[in-house]
């Protein structure tokens, strides 16, 4: 919608400079009424907004859609080690007010979530699972869907299964690595959204 309109607006306004086409492109997007699109519409790596962040759309699930933060929502050490089932950033993300609204991501409601049963592994916990609306990426799904021009280095849910001191994260290089598990990182976060849901594209 703003490359339309900053192309219409430099075809009628000659005497504008880039900086007040600019200006007046952001104007009219911000008035203008969003096209809203039902997630399940979406294709599977494009991007969309909801509720004022960004997202990519990962893969459609059975009864959701599986989608990532384009940025990191908040720092948070692992854990005491690295079982992702009491991992502090785990309790966080699916922590929801008394209306159901997200105490960690503020304008997400569990209403637009749904819950899915995850695995991950930790040490001594090769094949452990959790129910969650809201988590971090696996180490099997980071490398399904690959990584780069990452803002900041953030964990994924598994843990290195050769020692509980370390749980695995993606750094800005988009290699994945072990990191120690009371160090403070991003919690990049990913969420199972409604298929219904309308986002704006």
């Amino acid at each position: 919608m703003k490359t339309e309109l900053t192309s219409l607006i430099k075809n009628n306004y000659k005497n504008l400079s880039e900086e007040e086409i600019e200006l007046l492109a952001n104007q009219m997007c911000a008035v203008l009424p969003k096209k809203l699109h039902k997630l399940c519409e979406i294709k599977v790596g494009d991007k969309f907004k909801y509720s004022g962040y960004e997202f990519t759309k990962l893969v459609d699930e059975e009864n959701s859609c599986y989608c990532i933060m384009d940025n990191t929502v908040f720092e948070s050490k692992f854990g005491e080690n690295n079982d992702w089932a009491k991992s502090p950033i785990r309790n966080e993300l699916n922590e929801f007010d008394d209306k159901g609204n997200s105490k960690a991501i503020k304008g997400i409601a569990k209403r637009d979530l749904v819950e899915v049963s995850l695995n991950y592994t930790a040490y001594e916990i090769p094949n452990g699972r959790t129910k969650d609306m809201i988590t971090c990426l696996s180490y099997e799904e980071y490398l399904a869907y690959g990584f780069s021009n990452i803002d900041k280095d953030f964990w994924l849910r598994s843990g290195g299964y050769y020692n509980y001191s370390y749980a695995l994260v993606v750094n800005s290089s988009g290699a994945y690595d072990g990191y120690y598990v009371t160090g403070a990182l991003g919690v990049r976060a990913t969420l199972h959204f409604r298929k219904d849901l309308e986002v704006e594209v």
